[in-house]
């Protein structure tokens, strides 16, 4: 079953998300005017901190953004492109900051998969393997070989 893309792109209007954006910052200033601990000068704090800190957090979160786009490319043995890796990643990576916990991201990078041309079992399979076992990357070499002798474990032609 091939979502229909006219359809997805009106469900997935840019334009909707401005308003949990919006009552998002409206729900963080309510709760900042009535606390009545919090003060304008707390506020310039921000200001001091150390920016050397502030690009390694940065550094971190792209060395582990190129890994993750390594591994997509490597589990699906270069049938994506390095653009598309990107684009599923930081998909990814944003669909799962703004959902549930529960529900998580992988709906969305199934969906992603899927419209970068895999099948539907093949996208389910990509993400369980990187759901379940994040730091599984390995090349072809490191698979184990099956050959026709494997097939007669149980002495049967």
């Amino acid at each position: 079953m091939e979502p229909d893309a006219k359809k997805v792109f009106t469900v997935l209007d840019t334009r909707k998300i401005w308003w949990p954006i919006v009552i998002g910052v409206g729900v963080v200033l309510c709760l900042f005017v009535r606390d009545d601990s919090f003060s304008l000068a707390q506020l310039s704090f921000i200001g001091q901190a150390d920016w050397r800190y502030l690009f390694l957090v940065l550094l971190a979160v792209i060395v582990r953004d190129v890994g993750y786009i390594y591994r997509i490319r490597l589990l699906t043995h270069a049938n994506l492109s390095w653009l598309s890796s990107f684009y599923i990643i930081v998909l990814w990576e944003f669909s799962s900051a703004v959902t549930p916990s529960v529900v998580g991201g992988g709906f969305v990078a199934i969906f992603l998969l899927l419209k970068s041309g895999m099948n539907l079992g093949r996208s389910l399979a990509y993400v369980i393997v990187t759901s379940i076992f994040p730091f599984a990357v390995g090349s072809e070499s490191e698979r184990p070989s099956v050959s026709d002798e494997d097939d007669n474990v149980f002495g049967h032609a």
